[in-house]
């Protein structure tokens, strides 16, 4: 072994192995790394209603469980999206989002509903629940 010779056998072997633990180093970054990047927040599941096309909107009304806009509307689709328990801004932020990119005029909250524990042993662990929305948009007026 001609480079063994070059460097003598005890430092060939050396180099050898220190290759092979930063290999193994960068093989472990990437993993851990595609772990932490499988447990980020997911896009709200969006079912559209109808076929209409939208130009997107800029802002969209919320309505609470339990309350109905007093205009004519019409439903467009329905999101949900399963997070842990007490992230109710990340999800909204996400429904709202979704929501303008369809072009609703607002969305209309249904009650949600426990999820399952998640364990995650190289990520987050907790309680589950699911949040639902209806999309809606204004009919226009007949006047």
């Amino acid at each position: 072994m001609p480079f063994a010779k070059f460097l003598g056998e005890g430092l060939a072997v050396s180099v050898l192995v220190k290759t092979l633990i930063i290999m193994k180093f960068q093989i472990n970054i990437l993993v851990v790394g595609l772990l932490l990047l499988a447990g980020c927040v997911t896009a709200p599941n969006n079912t559209v209603f109808d076929t209409t096309k939208r130009a997107p909107t800029t802002a969209v009304d919320i309505f609470r469980e339990g309350r109905k806009p007093q205009k004519p509307y019409t439903e467009i689709g329905e999101l949900s999206q399963e997070y842990f328990v007490g992230e109710d801004a990340v999800v909204m932020k996400g429904f709202v989002e979704a929501a303008k990119r369809r072009g609703a005029d607002g969305i209309i909250m249904l009650p949600g509903r426990d999820g399952a524990y998640k364990l995650d042993l190289f990520g987050r662990s907790g309680n589950r629940y699911v949040w639902h929305a209806i999309m809606i948009a204004w009919k226009p007026s007949t006047s």
